[in-house]
């Protein structure tokens, strides 16, 4: 009841049928995301490799700063990702 259910990946054709009653009546949440081709994942994936792109990074933390790591988080002063260092 009152879940959130995301659909992605669907392909050409039917994927069966999905019941509206269904979703109303357990008041779900339905949301599809369209993810574009498989040429738009090569074409991105070179664009990515060519111009060197990287996920930033704010800071990172040793895996003992769970804590100061969630703390940082909530506090919502970072600028992008942050990350525990398991080694």
């Amino acid at each position: 009841m009152g879940g959130h259910v995301s659909l992605f990946g669907v392909l050409f054709g039917s994927q069966g049928d999905v019941s509206t009653v269904t979703i109303l009546q357990k008041n779900i949440r339905l949301q599809g995301i369209y993810v574009g081709s498989r040429d738009m994942f090569e074409t991105m994936n070179r664009a990515i490799a060519l111009h060197q792109l990287g996920p930033i990074v704010d800071r990172v933390f040793s895996f003992n700063e769970v804590r100061e790591a969630l703390n940082y988080l909530e506090s919502g002063a970072q600028f992008s990702k942050v990350c525990l260092k398991l080694s």
